[in-house]
Formats: C-alpha cells, sequence, structure tokens
C-alpha cells in the first residue's frame, strides 16, 4: 500500500521537530536574550540602533536606543537596566 511514486509524493509523513527543553531560569533576568536592530535614522540624541534585552522567565522586554553596537556600549547598558 501507498507503494506508488505518486502516493508517495502527495502523502509525505510530516516529522515532527524533537521536543527541546531548556533549563527554567530561577529567578528573573538570571536569563536573558539580546538582539541588536538597525542601523535607523540618528535621533535627535545621536541614537541609530535599538538593543533589546527579554527576559527568558517572565518574557518581560525593555528596548533601549544606543549610539552604536560596540560592546562596551552594549554592557552598559545592560548595566543601567
Amino acid at each position: 500500500m501507498n507503494q506508488c511514486i505518486p502516493c508517495q509524493t502527495v502523502n509525505l509523513r510530516r516529522i515532527k521537530a524533537p521536543n527541546i527543553e531548556g533549563k527554567i531560569p530561577e529567578y528573573p533576568f538570571s536569563t536573558v536574550s539580546s538582539d541588536i536592530s538597525g542601523p535607523f535614522p540618528a535621533t535627535a540624541s545621536g541614537n541609530k540602533y535599538i538593543l533589546t534585552f527579554l527576559c527568558q522567565l517572565t518574557n518581560f522586554i525593555e528596548c533601549i536606543a544606543i549610539r552604536d553596537i560596540t560592546s562596551e556600549t552594549v554592557i552598559n547598558a545592560f548595566y543601567e537596566l
């Protein structure tokens, strides 16, 4: 049954992705994700990028306008949260 070529091409089996479960953070902001968007047109204060932090436990999002994407700028923005 289902050995013919048309049956095999039309009735494709759906392969499910493995269930990947990560470690649940113990407290807010113990595990965060970050991303940088831009460059955008510069603001009056010279910011061209948006730095986004996401708390993996609470899904709280913080967006910060930054001038450049150097590691020093990103680290300072994170510590100012």
